[in-house]
């Protein structure tokens, strides 16, 4: 029975061993999602992304904002903007 209780304790251990190494993944796994978002949870870097991704603010209003060119800027217009650049804030 001392030779079957090692065997279960090695495959505990094994167990366990493979179910740290997964949450470490896991883990992983989800700082790699959140350094994609960046800051584009907050304003700033809602801003910060815009200036990366269009070179300005004035160039992310023509380019990623303004989608009709009228000049003006509508809510249906700014949700499908926040939409389409992955905004995941408030």
């Amino acid at each position: 029975d001392g030779a079957a209780a090692a065997k279960s304790g090695g495959v505990i251990a094994a167990r366990n061993s493979l179910t740290q190494q997964g949450q470490q993944v896991v883990k992983e796994n989800r700082m790699a999602v959140e350094k994609m978002k960046c800051g584009l949870h907050t304003p700033e870097g809602f801003k910060k992304a815009l200036q990366m991704r269009c070179g300005s603010l004035w160039g992310a209003w023509r380019e990623a904002l303004d989608l009709d060119g009228n000049g003006r800027l509508t809510f249906g217009e700014f949700c499908v903007a926040l939409h389409r650049l992955a905004f995941h804030g408030e």
